[in-house]
């Protein structure tokens, strides 16, 4: 009697551990949490930049003679059309200093706008690596030196340009554009005193450029006639056939310069 209830006994324990373990096994269903919302953020609104009016070139410069807003917007469309560069508050900008400084001392603004366009074309913070050579009129240290000698001298109603410095002139598009008319006012000014014969402007600017990349030095060193020059450094010369004081860079410059004139 006792053998059969340590059996029972067993048989017992053993039903429980055999339906403990198939509970075990089965799956417990999840306990439920809060639920939320899913996450929405705050409402931006789109940025919109601040209104900016576009840009109207004056029709009065600071000598108060009127240079002519209409002028100015059909030369900025000739100089845009040239260099693909896109018409913006800078380009016009450049674009009325150049008509403005140019009538201040007696210049075509075609031609240094071509002149500009030669050089760095319309490249304000442009510096020429091989020289000291900056801005949009790409204008050396010692030309600014020299320069800011003759506006003392000859215009001081602008003597506040001549305290400008070298490294104003990179920064500065106004007083770049405005040394450089000063300097090739000068030149003209040399040339007329030098061949006092000459009624040709044309021809006058031609030497005129070729100086004002070789230095005005160079205009002592030429002995033949006038028109002689000028036919050489625009048409006679080539690459193969440069003799001093002839100079293939200048003469090569000179050209460059013409061609964007001719379209302007």
């Amino acid at each position: 009697m006792e053998a059969l209830l340590i059996i029972l006994a067993l048989l017992f324990g053993a039903t429980i551990m055999a339906f403990s373990k198939t509970n075990s096994n089965q799956q417990k269903p999840p306990v439920s949490g809060p639920t939320y919302p899913p996450y929405t953020p705050p409402y931006t609104p789109p940025y919109t930049p601040p209104y900016t009016p576009p840009y109207t070139p004056p029709d009065t410069p600071p000598n108060n003679q009127p240079s002519g807003g209409d002028r100015i917007m059909n030369l900025a469309d000739k100089v845009a059309k040239i260099t693909f560069l896109p018409k913006d508050e800078n380009f016009l900008k450049i674009t009325e200093a150049i008509v403005r400084w140019s009538d201040a001392f007696d210049l075509s603004p075609s031609w240094v706008a071509a002149v500009a366009i030669a050089e760095s074309s319309y490249g304000q913070l442009l510096t020429n690596p091989f020289s000291s050579a900056i801005g949009v009129m790409q204008i050396t240290k010692d030309t600014v030196d020299t320069i800011n000698n003759i506006i003392r001298r000859k215009y001081p109603q602008y003597i506040e340009y001549s305290k400008h410095t070298h490294s104003d002139l990179l920064y500065n598009h106004d007083s770049n554009i405005m040394h450089a008319c000063v300097y090739m006012r000068w030149i003209l000014d040399k040339i007329s005193a030098k061949y006092k014969h000459s009624n040709n402007i044309f021809n006058d600017y031609i030497l005129m450029q070729y100086l004002y990349y070789m230095g005005p030095g160079y205009l002592d060193r030429f002995y033949e006639d006038y028109s002689t020059i000028v036919h050489n450094i625009k048409e006679k010369l080539t690459e193969s056939t440069v003799y001093r004081p002839y100079n293939w860079g200048g003469i090569s410059y000179v050209r460059k310069v013409l061609s964007y004139f001719y379209k302007l």
